[in-house]
């Protein structure tokens, strides 16, 4: 299974642009959209406790894809700065997104205190 989903990410990669760096912001980028998704599904300490194996799930492949990351070159500022052009617009839409959910799940103290540890992970 882990396998598969190498093979997927890579391809994916392979297929989204030529430029790896833009497929690691892209990369990035899918992994905050999908923890805003989990964490918009999340109302109560239930949904909490159900949302803990996907979080750590995504915490674990964010971490693969950080190491994977590294390994690249570091970007050209020509790079970074056609990479902030192209992504700035969803980036800062995710970023409000992932603040709301995040500032809803902590104001309720059940779900906080479920879903503390494995949000650290997140900060």
């Amino acid at each position: 299974m882990k396998w598969k989903k190498i093979i997927l990410g890579t391809l994916l990669s392979c297929v989204a642009c030529g430029d790896p760096h833009e497929s690691a912001r892209e990369e990035q980028l899918d992994f905050v959209e999908e923890l805003v998704e989990i964490l918009s599904d999340i109302r109560d300490k239930d949904d909490a406790m159900a949302a803990k194996n996907e979080l750590i799930d995504l915490s674990e492949r964010i971490k693969e894809a950080q190491a994977e990351q590294a390994e690249l070159e570091k970007p050209t500022p020509e790079q970074r700065e056609a990479i902030e052009e192209k992504f700035s617009e969803r980036q800062k839409g995710l970023e409000g997104r992932l603040q709301k959910e995040m500032m809803r799940i902590f104001r309720d103290q059940s779900i906080r205190a479920e879903l503390d540890a494995v949000m650290k992970d997140f900060r």
